[in-house]
């Protein structure tokens, strides 16, 4: 929906000459003859049917004055077009385009624009990107504290890595990319994730007639595809793991338990790289970190039922 344009004056002639008449008396009241052959009379008629003139143009926006602004928005133009009404609808959609970077959203949506760059298809492209206003991700301990006009945009490039890192030449790229875009009072910072290694592990009881190794690598492709940062399934629609999302031992209960041939999970346990001061059932994770699952190893006893009783396998 179009605003419509306002009528910047609709006074007609005879407007004119009834306003200007009607001012006589007080601005000059021995003027009292306000006949048509009055000489004054016949001032304010002329003068009322320029203004008039005058006012109609004021409503009007000449065609080069029309293509003087079209000229601001698209960088200049040679010659009038023929068709200038065509030239004004192939601008006007370009200025409803994303382009400047003031909002955290502005700068992830235009990485998309970015990834169809060339250098997007030589670089790599982002595949997930976060952003934080009033944060320098960058800063050393020597930066002053105030981070009030710094923004900083973490991305993560399309990688098979179970951990991905974007490049130095990425961010260079990207920092010079969005340069011209972001407002002159702020300083952006590309930076790449820091993860928050987790390490779990737990006991698997099995039911009777399971393969364990089928179960072993059911157990470890869940739990690596649930702490993905870029395709985390389950409750994450395949968007990866949220950044600033703490993990929770119930969490890993729940992945583990819906494997099949799994009868019931305990001693699920977490740990951190960097450790975590939380207690053992969490683990805290800040706004600009992502998770990463350390499977190596064996993290998870499958246990049997024996006549013994329940035995490791």
């Amino acid at each position: 929906m179009t605003l419509p344009l306002p009528n910047l004056d609709d006074r007609t002639y005879a407007d004119l000459v009834a306003e200007a008449r009607s001012q006589i008396s007080i601005e000059y009241p021995e003027w009292t003859d306000h006949n048509a052959s009055d000489l004054g009379i016949i001032l304010i008629e002329l003068l009322s049917w320029l203004t008039e003139l005058a006012l109609y143009r004021v409503n009007q926006l000449p065609e080069r004055n029309t293509f003087a602004y079209l000229n601001l928005l698209e960088g200049g133009k040679k010659q009038l077009p023929a068709d200038l009404r065509k030239a004004i609808r192939e601008t006007v959609p370009a200025l409803r385009q994303r382009y400047r970077a003031v909002t955290p959203d502005d700068f992830v949506a235009l990485v998309l624009e970015w990834n169809q760059t060339k250098d997007a298809q030589t670089l790599g492209k982002v595949k997930r990107s976060h952003c934080l206003p009033r944060r320098n991700l960058e800063r050393s301990l020597s930066t002053p504290p105030d981070e009030s006009a710094h923004i900083s945009l973490i991305v993560l490039p399309d990688s098979e890595d179970p951990c991905p890192q974007p490049s130095a030449e990425l961010r260079a790229k990207l920092h010079e990319w969005f340069a011209p875009r972001q407002l002159l009072t702020v300083r952006h910072h590309i930076v790449a994730p820091e993860y928050v290694t987790i390490q779990p592990s737990a006991k698997l009881f099995l039911e009777a007639d399971a393969n364990p190794t089928l179960v072993r690598e059911r157990a470890i492709e869940e739990v690596g595809y649930f702490f993905h940062p870029l395709a985390s399934g389950h409750y994450w629609e395949g968007k990866g793991w949220p950044f600033g999302r703490s993990v929770y031992a119930s969490d890993l209960y729940s992945i583990l338990d819906g494997i099949p041939d799994v009868d019931y999970v305990q001693e699920v346990k977490l740990a951190a790289n960097p450790a975590s001061t939380d207690e053992t059932n969490k683990i805290s994770i800040a706004r600009h970190q992502l998770v990463c699952a350390d499977l190596s190893g064996n993290p998870f006893t499958l246990m049997e039922e024996t006549s013994n009783g329940w035995q490791p396998i």
